[in-house]
């Protein structure tokens, strides 16, 4: 869905709510939200940029109304940064099985169905953050 390869994101930004994680790889490793990343961290970094990198829809459509959807406003954006562009997912809502989740490229006419498999790759990326700012963290 986003067409970049894993290996020339530079960044992430992915915001979800009131939760924002800023991730930015720099040739010592990745940086999460201004600091070196656990390994844990990083591991769940690499495990998302993969995801993002190997993301297909399961349907896509024009919807008349992306409200109910959940995209308007989204509910969640992913930002993806290589050194040569930005690309943006916006997440929306999960559909009534929850086996899937609506999303969007800005700039796409259509709107996309993702597997809720996804999801996990962002959770664990969010976990593996909170988780190292905990005072009894091992690092």
């Amino acid at each position: 869905m986003l067409r970049v390869r894993p290996t020339s994101v530079r960044a992430v930004e992915v915001r979800a709510g009131e939760r924002r994680l800023v991730a930015v790889r720099t040739p010592e490793g990745w940086q999460l939200d201004g600091k070196p990343a656990t390994p844990g961290a990083a591991e769940a970094l690499n495990a998302l940029v993969e995801t993002l990198g190997q993301l297909r829809a399961v349907d896509a459509f024009r919807p008349r109304d992306r409200a109910p959807l959940g995209l308007d406003p989204p509910a969640g954006i992913i930002t993806v940064r290589t050194d040569h562009r930005e690309l943006a997912l916006q997440l929306g809502a999960p559909t009534a099985s929850g086996g899937a989740f609506y999303a969007e490229r800005a700039g796409h006419p259509r709107v996309f169905l993702v597997g809720a498999g996804f999801m996990s790759a962002i959770e664990r990326a969010f976990y593996q953050r909170d988780v190292a700012g905990r005072p009894d963290a091992k690092r």
